[in-house]
């Protein structure tokens, strides 16, 4: 405030040289602007692809969980399917006061009669292993295959060959 007082041309010289900066402050701007653009979108990339790594990883272990869950319910339907067979043996019914196997299922087992089926049919007719490297779907669809040929096959056979269609 003094140089205000004493000397009205200081005030000129003081505002030239702040213009002055001004005009080369603006000058390294654009080249300070890129470089900080350019920082900014290194920065979200690096955070991004760190964030889908994290994410990739915790995918991962979901869909191991999930197979491997798959892969007990497989084995589970083969004890399942087994159990039911003990169920559907003679006086069982009887010894828990139900008229027949099917009331076992409905009134006990909250199951249908149809899917006891399949489930006994895959315990006694698929291996274990089969099933479970299949899932329960499709190592039905293969017996149901095994069983609609004429030829004596079995499961296992019928996964180690090449089958041929009508249609070639």
């Amino acid at each position: 405030m003094n140089t205000l007082r004493r000397n009205g041309s200081t005030l000129a010289k003081s505002s030239a040289t702040k213009s002055a900066a001004a005009k080369a402050s603006a000058k390294a701007r654009p080249t300070t602007k890129l470089a900080l653009a350019s920082a900014l979108v290194a920065n979200a990339k690096a955070a991004h692809a760190g964030r889908m790594a994290e994410l990739r990883k915790q995918a991962l272990s979901a869909v191991a969980r999930i197979r491997q869950s798959q892969a007990d319910i497989a084995s589970n339907i083969v004890d399942i399917g087994l159990s039911l067979v003990e169920l559907r043996g003679a006086g069982m019914a009887e010894a828990l006061g139900r008229k027949g196997f099917g009331e076992i299922c409905e009134k006990d087992l909250h199951m249908s009669v149809t899917t006891a089926g399949a489930f006994m049919q895959l315990a006694t007719k698929v291996p274990r292993e089969v099933v479970v490297k299949l899932g329960p779907t499709k190592a039905h669809a293969v017996l149901a295959l095994v069983e609609a040929t004429p030829e004596d096959d079995s499961v296992e056979s019928l996964l180690n060959s090449k089958l041929r269609l009508p249609s070639g």
